[in-house]
């Protein structure tokens, strides 16, 4: 998407992962869930995300996910 950073879910989740496990972030939240276009092939969702580092500064941002929904099995 152009003018965003685009991370993909299972790069983001392995980037945490190690950053929980050495003990560099101590907390992980998201406020303010909006979901985008339910009903269409694509679902977006707009949140806030809060990341806490163990030395107490915190990182603030606004993020979007969008999914693509999978066929319906018959």
């Amino acid at each position: 998407m152009s003018g965003f950073d685009v991370i993909a879910y299972q790069d983001q989740a392995a980037q945490y992962q190690q950053e929980f496990s050495r003990g560099m972030i101590k907390k992980e939240s998201c406020q303010d869930l909006k979901i985008i276009n339910p009903a269409g092939k694509h679902v977006m969702f707009k949140t806030i995300e809060t990341v806490e580092i163990t030395d107490g500064h915190q990182q603030v941002m606004g993020i979007a996910v969008i999914m693509e929904k999978e066929a319906a099995y018959k």
